[in-house]
């Protein structure tokens, strides 16, 4: 499987991949949260045939996301994991944040 290129997720964001042996690199842009849409972030990652990992370092907002998914008919389909610095120790767990996603890929224009 080849994921170079760039890929569109059903809330809106856009990573731009380069996909090298069984690593990835690229940027990621999200359209949710703080960050202004134009704002990019590295993004770093792995793939095992159609299985695929990759994380995003938002630490200029206080967080950190992981995707971890594979590809079905061409999309790439995920569950994710945003962590937040908690501002307590107690408040640890209720800092970390989950959910789906789905990628698609961008058409050449």
């Amino acid at each position: 499987m080849d994921f170079n290129g760039t890929w569109l997720n059903d809330r809106g964001s856009e990573m731009v991949l380069d996909h090298h042996g069984n690593q990835l690199v690229g940027t990621y842009r999200t359209n949710v949260g703080d960050p202004a849409n134009s704002e990019t972030f590295a993004l770093v990652g792995y793939v095992a045939e159609t299985r695929v990992s990759f994380t995003v370092d938002f630490s200029r907002y206080g967080s950190l996301t992981a995707w971890v998914g594979y590809v079905e008919d061409g999309a790439i389909k995920t569950l994710w994991h945003l962590a937040r610095r908690p501002e307590e120790a107690s408040e640890a767990w209720s800092s970390v944040h989950a959910g789906a996603s789905t990628f698609t890929r961008k058409a050449a224009e």
